[in-house]
């Protein structure tokens, strides 16, 4: 059992004892995206989730961190530079790869929510980190242009 929390964040897991779990999706406002297995997306209080008015408990904390994340997104940098060593040196032709990923990323995303036969958590992460790593090897290419100029 993981120990009490004050915030909800994306990744936990919570117990419904009448209808099983819910797991949070996304956190801002005040508010918890939550989905329950196969079902539609729903919104709930995040106040009122850890005052336990709806009757649910924090059963699982997300294993993530940041650094195990920035870990991630290096491994994906290692294995993109390693397959396309010939990153394009301009940012047009950089910005439309970061572009491209993200795109794939917001597919995925779509897809998780609304087609969930079509797309996974797991196939959401690794978009993110596709895009994450894109987006820092165009920020890298930019710096090391200014430096040069």
């Amino acid at each position: 059992m993981s120990p009490p929390t004050t915030t909800v964040r994306a990744g936990q897991t919570w117990t419904d004892c009448e209808r099983g779990q819910v797991r949070v999706i996304a956190v801002a406002d005040g508010y918890a995206m939550l989905r329950r297995r196969r079902r539609n997306p729903f919104l709930a209080s995040t106040d009122q989730m850890l005052a336990g008015q709806y009757g649910w408990q924090l059963i699982a904390e997300a294993a993530s961190t940041v650094d195990e994340i920035l870990d991630g997104v290096r491994q994906e940098i290692d294995r993109a530079t390693a397959k396309f060593p010939t990153w394009p040196s301009d940012p047009l032709h950089a910005s439309g790869v970061v572009q491209e990923e993200s795109a794939e990323l917001a597919k995925a995303v779509l897809q998780a929510v609304y087609e969930p036969h079509k797309s996974t958590p797991q196939d959401v992460a690794a978009e993110a980190y596709q895009t994450a790593a894109m987006a820092i090897l165009i920020a890298d290419a930019a710096r090391l242009a200014s430096d040069d100029g």
